[in-house]
């Protein structure tokens, strides 16, 4: 019998094995006070306290909070979004999120991110890494869909097994999906796929070349081309890290994509992180002003 504490707590057949959904609707609204959170509805393990405003009223900066720190097998947590017109919210989290080996019941792990930006609104999504246990099994998808004049920052880094321990991601699924759209109509599309029928790919050459860690950022989208020297700004950064490392910076569709391969995720979030301080002013017309909660 589920708890009366804990109804998103579900009991399988193995008496020791439960899984945790969670589900989390927030909505941002623009006042005369500036952004408010005006809806945030939540089942389960997955919420945010209050924003906070270190960069005025108009801009609220939030943290997306799940206790349990990581996830098994069978649990859920999707999270709705919804920034109203004019309205401004950057969100992050206070540490990486953990996907643990799947249980013997053999259950997928499913994260889902559908994040609505309206008219004139602002949205950065700069979560902490993902890593992937090996033997999890993980679905995973983050879609965001745009009005015309909003604006996005955002990235998502995988860390697939966990390169400190020597521990490769031989066994296990990962399915991961990242996609916006503008005014109704696919911008871009993302997958990562790696399972028994395409393991191979975290070896080839054209692929994850044995590197453990894959990141992806982007901003957007520009009224106009950055222009040739803004890019070269940015390569440069790229150019920087160290050989083992590869990273690249392009434009498509109006928007500035950046990838990362290599061994380290951090590596990867300080890059993105440079690549946001550079581009936040043209875009938002506000210096990059970080989290605290990164420094901690």
């Amino acid at each position: 019998m589920n708890s009366p504490a804990e109804p998103w707590r579900h009991t399988l057949d193995h008496p020791a094995m439960s899984t945790w959904n969670a589900r989390l609707e927030l909505d941002f609204q623009r006042t005369a006070r500036g952004t408010v959170l005006s809806r945030n509805r939540r089942q389960g393990p997955l919420y945010v306290q209050k924003p906070f405003y270190p960069e005025g009223a108009d801009l609220a900066h939030v943290l997306l909070l799940h206790p349990p720190g990581g996830m098994v097998s069978g649990d859920t947590l999707e999270l709705e979004m919804t920034l109203a017109q004019d309205a401004g919210a950057l969100l992050t989290t206070p540490g990486a999120g953990r996907m643990y080996r799947m249980r013997p019941d053999g259950l997928v792990q499913t994260q889902r991110n559908h994040l609505r930006v309206a008219k004139g609104a602002s949205l950065e999504w700069l979560p902490l890494e993902t890593i992937v246990y090996p033997k999890a099994r993980v679905h995973g998808r983050t879609a965001f869909e745009l009005e015309a004049g909003a604006s996005l920052f955002a990235w998502e880094v995988c860390c697939l097994g966990l390169p400190a321990s020597h521990a490769q991601f031989d066994e296990g699924e990962v399915d991961q999906t990242f996609s916006v759209h503008c005014e109704g109509r696919l911008r871009l599309k993302e997958r990562i796929l790696i399972d028994n029928n395409s393991r191979e790919l975290m070896e080839a050459t054209v692929a994850w070349q044995s590197q453990p860690v894959v990141g992806l950022f982007l901003g957007g989208p520009w009224p106009e081309p950055l222009s040739e020297q803004a890019m070269d700004t940015l390569r440069a950064h790229c150019e920087a890290l160290p050989s083992s490392h590869l990273a690249t910076v392009t434009e498509i569709e109006g928007f500035v994509l950046a990838r990362y391969l290599g061994p380290c995720s951090e590596q990867a979030r300080n890059l993105f992180a440079r690549l946001w301080t550079l581009l936040r002013p043209g875009l938002l017309g506000r210096a990059a002003c970080p989290p605290r909660i990164w420094r901690t």
